[in-house]
């Protein structure tokens, strides 16, 4: 007895990609050949992008050690140029956020600190 196992949709995949290709060669399709070998690389490309998307996924949700020092330091500067309390017990309730937390959070620094450089330079400019 043989022990070999195949799975029903290798077998599917075989005889459809020998369907096409009989269909191709006796001119019942005019597809083009991308297409009629499809059942080949289909289930390859199907898994590359699945895996593509789990990096990705991983890549984004990730938030290293060197974004949240970033993220610490940017909101201590925030907090200092609103002129918050600099005490030690306020920074340790600096906690991680979620990713799309710490985006909007840099957003709203960058643009509070591009408003104030603008207001300074109003300033000097009519001081000057």
């Amino acid at each position: 007895m043989s022990d070999t196992r195949s799975s029903p949709g290798g077998r599917f995949l075989g005889l459809l990609l020998l369907l096409f290709i009989g269909l191709k060669l006796t001119g019942h399709i005019d597809w083009s050949w991308l297409w009629v070998l499809a059942p080949l690389w289909g289930p390859i490309a199907t898994v590359l992008l699945v895996v593509l998307c789990g990096v990705l996924f991983i890549a984004a949700a990730g938030i290293t050690d060197w974004q949240y020092q970033r993220h610490y330091w940017e909101a201590k500067i925030y907090r200092w140029w609103h002129g918050e309390p600099q005490d030690p017990v306020s920074w340790a309730r600096i906690e991680k956020p979620n990713y799309h937390t710490k985006i909007t959070l840099i957003k709203e620094i960058r643009a509070e600190f591009d408003m104030k450089i603008k207001e300074a330079k109003s300033v000097a400019d009519k001081v000057w």
